[in-house]
């Protein structure tokens, strides 16, 4: 699996835009657009075109931090080891968070979801929606897209929905992108822990 650097802020930007022509060029063209902070709300904020014709929301679900960086303590170093160590260590977490997941692969996929509580505003928008794109970043086992499709599918079930991410790491995650630039490899984004911030951070 490769390491992708996209770790400048004009490197992300011109990712996205590759991203939001895939979308544009299939001829999807969607009424709402719908952000998973926090890498999805960055995304969205580059797709300038689609942006001007659909209505934007965000719907978020709180994560548990499982990332092994960061139970190691390596955290606060890792701008500073080489970007080689870095990209191992970056396939060392992915390569365990992966074996957990396909541990328990099926019971997640048979699971309810806890669907999450939507504000009156973006609910509105759910169910006056006929085509809706889902963004993020990345997605890695699929559990957090999962659970937004499955909320707004509560709202509004006969949504043409579809998803478009930069990248996808794990092999067989519980939902597929329709839109995806880099599948089976890991993204360097400029707000990785593994990158030096200078000045304010961009999230």
């Amino acid at each position: 699996m490769k390491v992708v650097d996209v770790d400048k802020v004009s490197d992300f930007s011109n990712v996205v835009q590759q991203l939001e022509n895939k979308v544009i060029d299939s001829g999807y063209d969607p009424n709402l657009i719908v952000g998973i902070p926090t890498g999805g709300r960055l995304v969205v904020d580059e797709m300038k075109r689609l942006s001007k014709t659909s209505n934007i929301c965000f719907i978020s679900k709180q994560r548990k931090s499982t990332a092994t960086k960061q139970k190691l303590g390596l955290k606060k170093y890792l701008p500073y080891l080489p970007r080689i160590l870095n990209n191992v260590l970056r396939h060392l977490e992915s390569w365990l968070l992966e074996r957990k997941f396909e541990k328990k692969r099926d019971e997640l996929l048979s699971e309810e979801a806890s669907l999450i509580d939507l504000d009156d505003e973006t609910k509105k928008m759910v169910i006056d929606s006929k085509k809706i794109l889902v963004v993020d970043d990345a997605i890695d086992s699929g559990q957090t897209m999962k659970v937004i499709i499955e909320t707004i599918r509560q709202y509004n079930p006969v949504a043409e929905i579809k998803l478009a991410v930069i990248n996808t790491t794990f092999i067989n995650p519980l939902v597929k992108p329709d839109y995806c630039l880099f599948q089976r490899q890991i993204v360097r984004y400029p707000w990785a822990n593994d990158v030096k911030q200078v000045g304010k951070k961009i999230h």
